[in-house]
């Protein structure tokens, strides 16, 4: 018999179910919890969905999210005159015109089963400044084949990748969804100041930034993070790009940002108070300062593709790109890893040899931030998968999160 695990399974469906009752706590009237669908209605857009994603449009894979309304009149900007029988074909044909985090497919009951209704747009999701416009309704994320991702209220409950599943919220939760910048940064906030703590929830937003263009170029890389102060030159065995000096233009962009947003603030302050100036216009209309450090966050991350390692700063100075080290290691000294995987249910915190960590490129990765204490390495693979690693010198072994890939939706 086979042990695959569709999304429908029982376990699934009732730790949603219990996540649903969690998130609601009996407030059934309140339209800050919409009402979920039933079983029968959630076991109908999750087939649909996961069918769905196994679909191709012209080559390309699919992707989209289908969200779920109560209301079967419920108007949509962009209502059907005639709604759709919900169904993996139409999904499919109407994802190839909707990006899966800017719009929804709108699904409603119609008697015993449900239908395509309408279209929801919601603009940009990704910008570094400013909050996004959320639904709160069960919303169900494709993003490739058998790859969903389940929210509600807001909250991410369940990610599921091709017969492996993790909950995000309650109590089967080993991830909760805001753990992504902890994975990525290795950051612990305790005892640090006020300054201290908003430079570093402002380095953690901009790697996750990094990641996720890492991830969107489907192609391997690693960005190296070294603490300030590292004779890093003497252990690189190659500096295939080596750089005449350390290239400061995403630093330099990161400053002009926080100079730009400290002056917007004031000059908002005085409009509060009356105190009306020619450049307030000219502050409040200019966003391109605010466009630019995004911009270059990007561009940073795209230098992760070539071969090699791409190392940075914490402040995001850029020592050099395409850099290999040397990882040859002795027998009796070899690098040990403590894997954490969230689809793992039975995984435990034992060392592992370095292999398990996986390919030439985490290994190479998990040997480097060991020779260099303090160092985070994150790992894009070619599968769209993404690990971060950093060595942890009291336990003697390197820490490594898997799959943080399908936490970057937060």
């Amino acid at each position: 018999m086979s042990s695959f695990i569709y999304p429908t399974d029982f376990r699934i469906l009732d730790g949603l179910r219990e996540c649903f009752e969690l998130i609601r706590m009996g407030d059934t009237s309140s339209p800050v919890y919409p009402l979920p669908p039933t079983v029968e209605q959630l076991v109908e857009i999750l087939n649909c969905s996961y069918a769905a994603s196994l679909e191709t449009e012209e080559g390309r894979n699919t992707a989209f999210t289908v969200d779920f309304f109560d209301d079967s009149e419920q108007p949509f900007p962009y209502r059907m005159k005639e709604p759709l029988p919900l169904s993996p074909k139409d999904l499919a044909r109407l994802a190839a015109a909707l990006d899966p985090w800017r719009s929804r497919i709108c699904v409603v009951p119609h008697g015993t089963s449900l239908q395509i209704a309408g279209l929801i747009h919601l603009g940009e999701q990704f910008s570094f400044h400013g909050s996004r416009l959320t639904l709160r309704q069960l919303s169900i994320r494709v993003l490739g084949p058998g790859v969903l991702l389940v929210r509600y209220s807001g909250l991410l409950l369940l990610t599921y990748q091709r017969g492996r599943f993790a909950f995000h919220c309650g109590p089967l939760a080993r991830f909760g969804e805001f753990s992504i910048r902890t994975a990525l940064s290795f950051h612990s906030h305790v005892g640090r100041t006020v300054e201290q703590l908003r430079v570093d929830l402002r380095f953690e937003a901009a790697l996750v930034r990094i990641a996720r263009t890492m991830l969107y170029q489907r192609h391997g890389g690693t960005l190296l993070v070294l603490p300030q102060g590292v004779d890093w030159e003497t252990g690189a065995s190659t500096r295939r790009y080596a750089l005449s000096v350390p290239v400061t233009v995403v630093k330099d962009a990161n400053a002009r940002d926080l100079e730009y947003e400290a002056k917007r603030n004031q000059l908002f302050k005085e409009v509060t108070q009356g105190q009306l100036s020619p450049e307030v216009a000219l502050i409040w209309t200019d966003d391109m300062i605010r466009a630019r450090f995004a911009s270059e966050l990007e561009w940073l991350a795209r230098l992760t593709a070539t071969d090699g390692m791409t190392v940075i700063l914490p402040d995001l100075t850029l020592l050099g790109f395409g850099v290999f080290f040397d990882t040859q290691e002795s027998k009796d000294s070899a690098t040990r890893v403590v894997i954490i995987d969230p689809y793992d249910q039975e995984s435990s915190r034992e060392p592992k040899d370095l292999a398990s960590v996986g390919g030439a490129r985490h290994q190479s990765a998990a040997v480097t931030c060991r020779r260099f204490p303090g160092a985070v390495a994150v790992v894009a693979s070619q599968d769209g998968s993404l690990s971060s690693m950093k060595w942890d010198a009291a336990a003697n072994v390197v820490v490594a999160f898997r799959h943080v890939e399908l936490l970057l939706d937060v």
